[in-house]
């Protein structure tokens, strides 16, 4: 599992960030506000903190600014037929 990345900013889209961690890109997905709050950040390191989520046929991480939001997502995944959408 991984519980939070820190490092480059290494590209941006609509909903996502690539984080350049020691030569390696990973790409999080994140909510507008903190994509914004990401972009304005003058310099590295960039920080998140993630949930990885893991499907038959797929790997996700989700990046959030803070402890807390990431707190509140695990608790509206863990109720029945709610979970993070599927991106492609």
């Amino acid at each position: 599992m991984i519980a939070h990345l820190s490092g480059e900013l290494a590209s941006t889209g609509d909903r996502w960030v690539v984080i350049d961690v020691g030569g390696i890109g990973y790409r999080v997905q994140v909510t507008q506000p903190a994509l914004q709050s990401i972009q304005q950040t003058a310099g590295p390191p960039v920080r998140v903190h993630t949930h990885m989520a893991v499907r038959d046929d797929d790997i996700q991480l989700y990046g959030f600014l803070y402890p807390s939001e990431l707190e509140l997502f695990r608790i509206l995944i863990s109720v029945s037929g709610i979970g993070p959408p599927r991106l492609r």
